[in-house]
């Protein structure tokens, strides 16, 4: 019994090599030492291919690295803010720009200066305090406080609305101590403290139950692309090494390997076996260095673990069964990309699903890829344990077992089949 081989020149973005080369044999032993000998040959072979180790260890990271940047919450950089009302008021708003742990704000002395800055994207925004909000505010009439942007599209999500609830706080306490000192008779300073005191039991806790969970439904940054990335090169890459399987069907390799002594099923069962343990490297390696390099929160380890075993064993049938059913390396070339990124697409791989239309929902929530990237990121950012992801890991777990069945049947009878080379 022989180890399949690819033909010369075959691979798909930088996809693992078929597991069978016909200068190796397999050593004696029972059924498990085979299948797991097939596997590490898998495994072993693809490591030493340089164009797959580029697109399974180093892309993930540089996608990680500039889609993180792009949905970044905060880029670090500062808000500016031009004071053109040096009164009590405009002092407050000031004060509550700066106290806000969302922004980091710089203060200017002129529009020009700010107009400047946020044109150089050395600012994320500028705000400008227009002269006279003390009066207007005072006399109870609200403010417009223009908010300076090169581009709206550029500004984090975070800083526009903790820019908003600041000034549209701050605007709704003046006004309602104007209106409240107007009616009693009592002084504006009173009634502004007493506003206060309402405001902040008014606005904190509507803060504290809408931030998390915005940071649940939709991770940004990092982590977002880290998980999603994960998911995506895991299942491309993989589903791409059909085509070294293809190559050993042609050239006979996997027929003799279904006619040696070792059951029918034990080839078939390392390849899944190889290609799934190839996907658990790669996830490894995006889970340790993210976690390092990126400070990734993964979450609950026993939890990520489950998602990535059941996923990787996922990826592998489906590779397998792809192998089965193509009739030749250009067609399995031509549909495993195609395939991977659109099911990776379709499960929230590209952009967050939170964002998405109802419709786009219902096909994530019906995909594996679906289920594997729900289930990380309520990990990762919503601090799910593994009860809470308990669905995903069941459909997950059934839907692999499920491939794996027909990726076999499949295999078997294809590969069997008299091969011409």
């Amino acid at each position: 019994m022989t180890l399949l081989e690819p033909a010369p020149g075959s691979r798909v973005l930088g996809s693992p090599v078929p597991a069978i080369r016909p200068d190796v044999s397999i050593p004696s032993g029972d059924d498990a030492r085979t299948v797991a000998h097939i596997a590490a040959a898998v495994v072993r072979l693809t490591l030493k291919d340089p164009v797959s180790l580029f697109f399974m260890f180093l892309l993930p990271f540089f996608i990680i690295s500039v889609v993180g940047t792009a949905l970044a919450v905060d880029t670090g950089r500062p808000v500016g803010v031009v004071v053109a009302d040096h009164g009590p008021l405009a002092t407050r708003l000031l004060d509550r720009l700066r106290h806000d742990h969302v922004l980091h704000v710089d203060a200017y002395s002129d529009r020009g200066g700010l107009n400047r800055d946020v044109r150089r994207r050395l600012l994320t925004a500028g705000v400008v305090i227009p002269a006279g909000y003390d009066a207007a505010l005072r006399s109870g009439h609200p403010v417009e406080v223009p908010l300076v942007v090169a581009d709206a599209k550029l500004v984090p999500e975070a800083v526009r609305i903790a820019l908003a609830r600041d000034i549209e706080q701050e605007s709704m306490v003046v006004t309602a101590a104007s209106a409240a000192a107007a009616r009693t008779g009592s002084t504006f300073d009173h009634a502004l403290a007493l506003a206060d005191a309402t405001g902040a039991q008014m606005f904190t806790p509507v803060t504290q139950q809408r931030l998390p969970t915005r940071t649940t439904n939709q991770p940004r940054g990092v982590q977002f692309s880290a998980p999603a990335n994960l998911v995506l090169f895991m299942f491309v890459n993989i589903l791409g090494s059909a085509v070294g399987l293809i190559a050993g069907r042609r050239r006979g390799a996997t027929r003799r390997a279904m006619l040696s002594p070792r059951p029918w099923w034990v080839p078939i069962t390392g390849e899944i076996c190889g290609r799934a343990g190839l996907a658990l490297l790669q996830a490894s390696v995006i889970l340790v260095v993210g976690a390092a390099l990126f400070h990734v929160r993964w979450g609950n380890p026993v939890g990520v673990g489950c998602v990535v075993v059941t996923f990787a064993v996922f990826a592998g049938a489906a590779s397998v069964l792809l192998a089965g059913l193509a009739r030749s390396e250009a067609q399995g070339f031509a549909l495993a990309p195609p395939i991977g990124i659109l099911l990776g697409m379709l499960g929230g791989c590209l952009w967050p699903i939170a964002i998405v239309g109802p419709g786009l929902r219902h096909v994530a929530a019906v995909l594996p890829t679906g289920w594997a990237m729900t289930a990380l990121v309520d990990l990762g950012s919503g601090g799910a344990d593994v009860g809470d992801v308990a669905a995903y890991l069941v459909a997950l777990a059934v839907a692999a077992f499920a491939l794996c069945a027909i990726a076999v049947a499949v295999t078997r009878r294809r590969f069997a089949q008299r091969v011409v080379s």
